[in-house]
């Protein structure tokens, strides 16, 4: 398993076993995580490119692959170190909005990767053409947080 943490998780490691277990591999667990089998059939029911469409009512859009660290009971361990096979462009944006217009019993979109905050201006071009499909239903705030902290410097929110 690839180990990727964020300066500031790797400082909490180190006086908190729990975030430790949280990030860093056993012995057990250093292998070749890419044959992995894709256990959630994400794959299987990827009608286009980043999106996955397994509920009847819902579709879970994948804008990157990236992360800022790599969590060790990631469903997606298998694919998120290869952010180059995973990159969204905007008419990848629009292939997704065309799908769920053609698809009328689709009301939710969730927003996943990797994590959608370590490349803001895609997460906001998606938020503005997704929020012009009048099937979605917006809910007034996210579902969860994240800290700044906790991911890498780098990334402007």
């Amino acid at each position: 398993m690839l180990i990727k943490i964020s300066p500031h998780l790797k400082q909490l490691a180190k006086e908190s076993p729990a975030i430790r277990k949280q990030f860093y591999a056993t012995d057990l667990e250093a292998k070749d995580v890419t044959q992995l089998p894709d256990l959630l059939l994400e794959e299987a029911h990827t009608k286009v490119k980043g999106l996955v469409h397994k509920y009847d009512n819902r579709v879970l859009i994948l804008l990157t692959l990236q992360c800022a660290s790599y969590c060790r009971f990631c469903t997606r361990r298998r694919t998120v170190s290869q952010v180059a096979s995973g990159v969204i462009t905007k008419q990848d944006l629009f292939n997704m909005k065309t799908y769920i217009l053609q698809n009328s019993q689709i009301k939710e979109i969730i927003l996943s990767g990797g994590d959608p905050f370590t490349v803001v201006p895609l997460l906001k071009e998606a938020l503005t053409i997704f929020s012009r499909i009048p099937q979605i239903k917006w809910e007034p705030e996210f579902r969860y947080q994240i800290q700044k902290e906790l991911i890498a410097s780098s990334y402007k929110l």
